[in-house]
């Protein structure tokens, strides 16, 4: 019942939140470059500058764990010529995340204003069979900001929930757009 609770007090923010931030600055498009076959690798942050003049911003970038603490941060400049394409390392000499899940998040800033990225990455657990509960859940968040479905995930670990599955292949069977 909690669980329900925690969840009708976040479809609020939820909406609030909408679908997910597109990370556009005028004529600056900015995406994460990830390894989706394995999501203990951290992104590089992409710009790609349509305008036709060159462009440079600042990356503050936190890795934050599942307890809200932020435990790595990282201050980068990433600038791309007219027209070009550039890619940044927000933590450099760091690729990997091991033995743990964090939310990365990349605040953009330049004189044009600002946009974030983030994504979710790490290591999950295995759930032992003994410690799973009765209390476990689907979570179908995938059109979301990683922050929202962080915070989601988050609401439902204090709720008492250890199981949670996030399947973005399960969809509403009237859905015809997976969307």
């Amino acid at each position: 019942l909690f669980a329900l609770f925690c969840i009708v007090l976040l479809a609020p923010s939820a909406v609030l939140s909408g679908r997910k931030t597109i990370p556009v600055i005028k004529d600056a498009v900015f995406s994460l470059e990830r390894n989706y076959s394995d999501f203990t690798s951290l992104p590089e942050v992409t710009l790609h500058n349509k305008g036709r003049t060159g462009k440079t911003f600042e990356l503050f970038s936190t890795l934050t764990d599942t307890d809200g603490k932020v435990i790595r941060s990282a201050r980068t400049r990433l600038s791309a010529p007219a027209g070009g394409k550039t890619t940044a390392v927000p933590f450099p000499g760091e690729s990997k995340i091991r033995g743990q899940v964090v939310l990365f998040r990349t605040d953009v800033r330049g004189t044009d204003g600002s946009t974030h990225l983030s994504g979710i990455f790490g290591e999950s657990k295995p759930v032992p069979r003994n410690s799973a509960n009765v209390f476990g859940m689907n979570v179908h968040t995938s059109w979301f900001d990683p922050d929202v479905q962080w915070e989601l995930l988050r609401m439902l670990k204090a709720a008492g929930l250890t199981t949670v599955r996030e399947d973005t292949s399960f969809r509403d069977p009237e859905d015809k757009k997976g969307i």
